[in-house]
């Protein structure tokens, strides 16, 4: 009897000490535990978000940018003289009160050369459009990127994939650094290990050729020491061709410094597959968008076939002068000079006017970098 009452007494202990359930220790390092998982992710999903909206307003600037700029190479007279005026010009299509533009800064010459700069705000942003010229009217020859046809040539244009790899980069330092003291890195040091290949691929299709135009990237050190991350296979353009006569390519020019400070170089690597003829050899225009200001600035050009025409905007350096701004060398995969042609038909004179567009944030700051910008030109 008394073992009975030893056993019922036992179980009505493990019964209770069952019931007992976590004890406030348990529950304070259950919630602690929790903390510290959950803060590097919303830290992650914070940043996440931010890039999203970043993403979009910029998408957004660009599109703005990319309309203003068509509208005004639409226009058959950009620049004229003031009726009455003199020696003075202006932009008839911005000055129109329905426009909207004021005239920021206005350092146009009696014959039409210099720049001149309009503003205004529009809805989030505020918009500067520069118009310039270097010569006077009548002064200047035609640039030989007129006139592209459609259904032979291909135009391939970056307007902002790079800035695109820019904030994905940064992004995943970001995500890296929230849970590591110490790792985030500053834009610059971002730019600085960025590396950027340009691929042009041909393939055959039938009787067709098919061409696509890509963009590799790849970052070093976001995640510590010996990481490398990438975004690849960003397109420009892509199409089919019974006949293509030329590849006409607008780009970039990403940091002229790596991360060693060294001078770095744009890369263009050229590929075909076992179907295109060896000695198929459409002419390349490669125009470097942001060429200005370059000092010993380079652009190597791997896979060419021999004989190929390259048509540039890249200044020679000169042999007197090899560290003047603005002068540059188009070299192959072996480091040689290639031979290239200047982008100017010397027979038909045009005045050229460069439009650069650039869209900053609402009550933006002077020296704040534009959300967006599209530089192009227009000749008349």
């Amino acid at each position: 009897m008394k073992r009975m009452k030893m056993e019922k007494a036992m179980r009505q202990k493990i019964r209770v000490n069952s019931d007992a359930g976590f004890s406030l220790v348990e529950v304070i390092i259950a919630i602690t535990i929790l903390a510290l998982i959950s803060l590097p992710l919303m830290k992650y999903f914070t940043d996440s978000m931010q890039y999203s909206a970043r993403m979009e307003r910029q998408q957004r600037a660009t599109i703005l940018a990319q309309e203003i700029t068509e509208d005004l190479k639409g226009e058959s007279d950009l620049l004229i003289r003031i009726p009455g005026g003199g020696t003075q010009y202006t932009v008839p299509y911005l000055t129109d009160p329905a426009m909207g533009y004021t005239v920021a800064a206005d350092n146009l010459t009696g014959d039409g050369t210099g720049s001149i700069v309009l503003t205004k705000t529009d809805g989030n942003y505020d918009i500067q459009v520069t118009l310039s010229t270097a010569t006077s009217g009548d002064n200047l020859i035609r640039p030989i990127t007129y006139g592209i046809d459609n259904t032979k040539d291909m135009l391939a244009v970056e307007w902002t994939q790079t800035n695109e790899a820019f904030l994905y980069f940064k992004a995943v330092n970001a995500a890296y650094a929230a849970s590591h003291i110490g790792a985030t890195l500053t834009d610059d040091a971002i730019k600085a290990r960025m590396n950027r290949v340009i691929h042009i691929d041909f393939s055959r299709n039938g009787a067709d050729y098919e061409v696509c135009v890509y963009y590799d990237y790849t970052c070093t050190g976001l995640r510590g020491s010996g990481s490398t991350d990438s975004m690849t296979d960003m397109h420009l353009a892509e199409g089919r061709y019974s006949e293509l006569s030329g590849i006409y390519l607008l780009y970039d020019k990403i940091s002229e410094k790596d991360a060693s400070g060294s001078d770095r170089k744009d890369r263009i690597v050229i590929t075909k597959t076992a179907a295109v003829p060896l000695d198929y050899k459409p002419e390349l225009y490669l125009i470097c968008q942001n060429p200005q200001a370059s000092v010993g600035y380079r652009l190597a050009v791997e896979g060419m076939t021999t004989g190929q025409k390259v048509y540039t905007n890249i200044t020679p350096i000169d042999p007197t002068d090899p560290t003047a701004a603005g002068k540059g060398q188009v070299v192959n995969e072996y480091g040689n000079n290639v031979t290239t042609e200047p982008l100017a038909d010397t027979d038909t004179p045009v005045r050229l006017v460069t439009i650069e567009t650039e869209i900053y944030a609402k009550g933006h700051a002077a020296g704040d970098d534009p959300i967006a910008a599209v530089v192009t030109t227009k000749g008349e």
